[in-house]
């Protein structure tokens, strides 16, 4: 099998906010603030909105969710798999070429 390793940078910065966020600058002087529209890492719902965006793409590409472990997505045709953890992916491929996929 091949094995590849990817790191998805500024990953919490693809899940858009749910809800209307605010943020207030400590130093800004009078009422002044501003309204997310990308979520920050360290907000509270940064992680949950990634992990929406980033289940959607093995799905869609017909890999399906392992009932035990979340993180973990297979395909039985070509023995594909996937393992997500937070930002980080690990894919295990039969062929080189991942467009075959």
């Amino acid at each position: 099998m091949v094995i590849r390793q990817y790191d998805i940078e500024g990953a919490f910065f693809n899940g858009p906010p749910r809800d209307d966020l605010y943020v207030k600058a400590t130093h800004a002087a009078g009422n002044k603030a501003w309204e997310l529209v990308k979520l920050l890492d360290g907000t509270k719902q940064a992680a949950h909105n990634w992990n929406q965006v980033i289940d959607d793409i093995p799905k869609g590409l017909g890999f399906s969710q392992s009932r035990n472990d979340p993180g973990l997505y297979f395909r039985t045709e070509g023995g594909s798999i996937i393992i997500i953890h937070v930002d980080d992916l690990l894919c295990a491929f039969k062929t080189h070429n991942i467009w075959e996929i």
